[in-house]
């Protein structure tokens, strides 16, 4: 895989949308997940637990990655692929308790997304301090 060099003219504009549009609305949807998951509490407790620390846990590392991306900063690129990694992970959780086309569907676009994102940053490492 062909990496840029630090002088080199490199298209960041997923970078770009990724930071000023993606991972903003991102966080908004975990705020609103956080709210509806917290009304099924009662239902089934455990796995709800464990799916609002996960969303936590992910809320709180988007948030990190966006500060750090805009900075331009090699962690910032680490937290979002542990964050998108906890993401698939919810995915596979409800996937495992409610096993559906639609959640099929959402463990292999997050898996997807994960991969496209790891080749995109792969090739513009240098780019980050």
């Amino acid at each position: 895989m062909e990496k840029y060099a630090v002088g080199e003219n490199v298209p960041m504009k997923f970078h770009k949308a990724l930071v000023y549009v993606l991972i903003p609305l991102s966080l908004l949807i975990s705020v609103i997940t956080f709210i509806v998951l917290l009304g099924t509490v009662f239902y089934a407790p455990v796995l709800s637990i464990l799916l609002l620390i996960i969303l936590a846990g992910s809320f709180a590392l988007s948030l990190a990655a966006e500060i750090l991306l805009l900075q331009m900063r090699r962690t910032g690129i680490i937290l979002l692929y542990v964050g998108y990694g906890l993401s698939v992970v919810s995915s596979l959780i409800t996937l495992l308790t409610d096993f559906t086309l639609n959640n099929i569907i959402s463990l292999v676009l997050m898996a997807g997304i994960i991969i496209l994102i790891y080749i995109y940053y792969e090739k513009r490492t240098a780019l980050f301090h």
